[in-house]
C-alpha cells in the first residue's frame, strides 16, 4: 500500500549526498523507521536499514499510481537516473512540528 506524508512531500527539496545519490530523510514511527519522502517516487517506505546506508526502494507507488509518479518526476526530474537513495535522519524541526495526516493512496 502506497502512502505519503503530504506536508513533508510538499516541503521536499532534492539534495544529493557526497556520492551523488539523492538524500532521503528517515523518521521513526512506533518501532519502525520510514523513509519519509522517497526522492525517487515521493511516497513513504518502511526501511530496515540504518541512516548512513544506501537504500534501494521498491517504489510500488509508481506502478500503482502512475499519474502521481509522473507528477513527481515533473517536480523532481533529476531523480530519473537514480535507483538508490542515501538515508539520513530527519532534521530537527525549526518551526512548528509536522502535524501531517497519513494519506492512503486509493
Amino acid at each position: 500500500m502506497a502512502f505519503r506524508f503530504i506536508e513533508l512531500q510538499q516541503a521536499f527539496k532534492l539534495t544529493l549526498s557526497d556520492a551523488g545519490l539523492p538524500v532521503g530523510e528517515v523518521i521513526a514511527l512506533g518501532y519502525g523507521r520510514w523513509l519519509a519522502v522517497c526522492p525517487l517516487c515521493g511516497y513513504a517506505h518502511d526501511v530496515t536499514t540504518f541512516t548512513g546506508d544506501v537504500y534501494t526502494p521498491r517504489c510500488a507507488g509508481k506502478l500503482a499510481h502512475p499519474q502521481a509518479y509522473a507528477n513527481w518526476l515533473t517536480r523532481v526530474p533529476d531523480v530519473k537516473a537514480h535507483t538508490q537513495v542515501f538515508l539520513k535522519p530527519l532534521a530537527e524541526p525549526t518551526a512548528a512540528p509536522v502535524t501531517s495526516e497519513i494519506k492512503i493512496a486509493a
